[in-house]
């Protein structure tokens, strides 16, 4: 399954809202969904035609959702089973 990690830091008792690299106290994994795939086609769709290949990395669940990558331009994309 794709994963994405998030890391958030709470800024207590700092006065200037920054923090030095590594300060943070917890860290959230984020899976992606299919629900995610919307954004990355559309941006897709977007740079289609322009120098290069792109791929979609995440939010490939299905073969649908495959499917719908290499309709939007893609010249594949990635998609990691469940166990």
């Amino acid at each position: 399954m794709p994963w994405a990690l998030k890391v958030s830091c709470s800024s207590t008792g700092s006065t200037s809202g920054h923090r030095p690299a590594g300060a943070c106290g917890e860290a959230n994994l984020s899976l992606s969904t299919s629900n995610d795939l919307l954004l990355r086609l559309r941006w897709l769709a977007v740079l289609f035609g322009g120098e290069g290949h792109l791929a979609v990395t995440g939010g490939v669940h299905t073969p649908t959702d495959a499917l719908k990558a290499v309709m939007a331009g893609a010249g594949g994309s990635r998609s990691c089973p469940a166990s």
